[in-house]
């Protein structure tokens, strides 16, 4: 079989693509596997924090209705909605979250105490969720850490 030299070079230079084509796989490849995982624990961090915002306005709703005795009511209000979205976790909640239940003055209010707060008087319920217990991906801590934390204010009714 004979070739010319015309059909010889553009096999040499087939071959010469596909090497070149694995070469930039093998960079590219990488960098994308990084930025995804990136982009999904963000995402991640995103949606934990609004779960978290979302607990201490259930907790807050439920503080300001006139009939919630103690913080201890709220506090649970707020773990059992997280317990409910991370249920992998509900038995770690104890240990994850914790609620604290602030007057207008910004005293911490013992379990007792809520119940007599008068009615049109401001409270704050205050979430904080350690993330690093939920986080599916080793790294580094975002700009407020491994806490993610939210404050609610509301009114006594």
């Amino acid at each position: 079989m004979c070739f010319n030299k015309n059909q010889l070079h553009r096999r040499r230079s087939v071959a010469r693509r596909k090497g070149a084509v694995v070469v930039e796989a093998a960079l590219v490849l990488p960098v994308l596997l990084i930025i995804t995982l990136g982009m999904i624990d963000i995402a991640q961090f995103i949606t934990t924090a609004q779960c978290v915002t979302n607990a201490s306005r259930e907790a807050a709703r439920f503080c300001s209705r006139a009939d919630t005795k103690s913080a201890s009511e709220v506090e649970a209000i707020a773990k059992d909605f997280l317990a409910s979205i991370f249920s992998q976790h509900a038995g770690e909640i104890d240990s994850i979250v914790n609620v604290t239940v602030t007057d207008a003055d910004g005293n911490s209010l013992s379990s007792d105490q809520v119940g007599e707060v008068s009615s049109g008087d401001g409270m704050a319920i205050d979430v904080t969720f350690d993330f690093s217990q939920v986080r599916w991906l080793p790294g580094p801590k975002y700009a407020a850490g491994n806490s993610l934390s939210s404050r609610t204010f509301c009114r006594r009714h």
